[in-house]
């Protein structure tokens, strides 16, 4: 048995040829309302500064997922906190201080670091560093009053 893949634009084309309307799924519509989400470079997202040495850029997003992009100057600090989301933190470039849970320890560019829900977090920057963070669900606080309507 040989499995075909269209996407929704070439099915629509065919049963439009055979005289068949095609309703998109709402899933497909959701995709469509979000492709500019979906594949985001990195050159075409402006930083938001957050002050203290520290800017992000939000990266691609969509579902319960959300990827950022957190650069900070040599000192920067990101306070330790805690939010309900789970994070994977990815050392793209320079090292940190991070604290986890009361801890300390040293992560250096190629290290990721887990955090479950609600447990205390934060870095210093011991050089210039960038971070990649996963988030689940997205960080709506993260977000412009404008995005959050999904435009």
């Amino acid at each position: 048995m040989q499995s075909v893949y269209h996407n929704s634009a070439t099915i629509n084309g065919l049963m439009q040829k055979n005289g068949i309307e095609y309703k998109a799924t709402e899933l497909e519509k959701q995709f469509k309302n979000q492709e500019e989400r979906m594949i985001v470079k990195d050159s075409s997202v402006e930083r938001e500064s957050l002050g203290g040495g520290v800017s992000r850029k939000i990266l691609a997003r969509g579902g319960k997922l959300m990827t950022v992009k957190v650069y900070f100057k040599k000192g920067g600090i990101g306070a330790v906190h805690t939010h309900p989301h789970e994070q994977i933190s990815y050392i793209l470039k320079g090292s940190f201080e991070f604290e986890l849970d009361s801890k300390k320890q040293i992560v250096k560019a190629g290290d990721t670091i887990y955090m479950p829900s609600n447990i205390p977090h934060g870095v210093v920057a011991l050089e210039e560093a960038i971070i990649v963070d996963v988030f689940s669900p997205q960080r709506e606080d993260f977000l412009k009053k404008s995005d959050k309507k999904g435009g």
